[in-house]
């Protein structure tokens, strides 16, 4: 194939993701195109209009590939099937960075399995983000996929205000409840963990953060007797290290309207230990969210988080007690608002931005190769 000229038309599901936004290549190498309006609202991608055949029909002039990342639970196999169909009728080559072996946003993996098979099968190059899901994708489906690191997730870097004296605070954001968030089992694991650390004279604060709108109001509710039985509280509003302590015993519940992005960084930036809540996954942009602003990171052993992060976390091994996995997360954690929560967030931030290149150029790479240009 002949060389096309520069930028690259990448037609992206979805474009508007900060992950997407990050591993984009440079003006001049590739062009993001924007997720397609279609009167939804602002922010909303999904169901994406590039599994849509119909859209397809009209539009497939205007990219030159297609790069999958996120959304194939959005529509029905079938669907995606005859999308992924036409754009190889097309010509145009397809991209699928492999995010997920299991979807969170789905308990029964069935479905999720059958697509990947589809999109796999339809794609000219794999990515993904470490070693270990790329030795699944090689023995799974038999192909290779490209590894190529997680970027910066964090934006804002908001600034928190030591307090001084305050109990390091160990926390998980439960945030609206979607699948594979196991709100009760990390509670439990805080709760005993915060009790047993006490006892041990290292008392700390344990907190949950929960979105006002769930997709689970039972389990919502259920989070809510255990912590009150753990004779702690539950507060209906916003919360971060800067107000203080927020309690006195037990764990809390912060349970408000779903945070803006600065809120959100400033709730995490607030931490000491950031624990991870999931029942099942592959990789976690939670969990680089949560290291890029410094916090110390309980991976809880699911996918290949662990992977992810090669400093600045704990793993979990089987049959370990709450307790010990937290006094060694806590071994990593520096105080929110401290110069040494400072100087890690200086280091971290500085090892994405020279990470950033060669993320771009890997990503560059993989579009040039897919299109018969390998040009350097």
């Amino acid at each position: 194939m002949s060389a096309r000229p520069n930028p690259i038309r990448v037609a992206s599901v979805p474009a508007g993701h900060p992950y997407v936004r990050a591993v984009a290549p440079g003006p001049g190498l590739a062009r993001l195109l924007p997720d397609p309006e279609l009167g939804r609202p602002p922010g909303q991608w999904w169901p994406p209009a590039l599994f849509d055949p119909a859209y397809l029909r009209q539009n497939l002039d205007g990219f030159d590939l297609l790069h999958v990342h996120f959304g194939l639970e959005s529509v029905p196999t079938a669907q995606l099937v005859e999308a992924l169909g036409l754009v190889r009728a097309a010509g145009h080559p397809i991209i699928f960075t492999v995010h997920d072996l299991e979807n969170p946003q789905l308990v029964d993996q069935t479905e999720h399995l059958v697509r990947l098979d589809a999109v796999i099968a339809a794609a000219d190059e794999l990515i993904t983000l470490t070693p270990g899901a790329a030795a699944v994708v090689a023995e799974r489906w038999g192909h290779p996929a490209t590894v190529v690191p997680h970027p910066r997730i964090a934006e804002h870097y908001p600034s928190v205000t030591q307090v001084p004296d305050a109990r390091p605070r160990l926390g998980a954001h439960l945030r609206d409840l979607r699948p594979n968030i196991d709100a009760l089992a990390v509670a439990r694991s805080l709760a005993a963990g915060a009790r047993a650390l006490a006892a041990a004279g290292r008392p700390v604060d344990a907190v949950l953060r929960l979105d006002e709108r769930v997709r689970d109001e039972a389990t919502a509710a259920e989070l809510e007797r255990f912590v009150q039985d753990e004779g702690g509280s539950t507060l209906e509003r916003n919360s971060t290290r800067d107000g203080g302590r927020t309690r006195d015993r037990g764990l809390t519940l912060e349970r408000g309207p779903r945070q803006s992005d600065v809120e959100l960084e400033r709730w995490i930036a607030g931490l000491d230990v950031a624990v991870m809540p999931y029942s099942h996954g592959t990789h976690s942009g939670w969990a680089e969210l949560c290291w890029d602003l410094g916090a110390a990171v309980v991976d809880d052993g699911h996918g290949f988080i662990a992977e992810q992060l090669t400093d600045g976390v704990v793993r979990g091994v089987e049959g370990e007690v709450p307790e010990a996995l937290l006094a060694r997360a806590l071994e990593l954690a520096t105080a929110p608002g401290s110069p040494e929560r400072a100087a890690v967030v200086a280091a971290r931030r500085a090892r994405r931005d020279a990470e950033h290149d060669g993320i771009t150029r890997a990503h560059t790479a993989v579009y040039r190769r897919a299109l018969g240009d390998v040009r350097a």
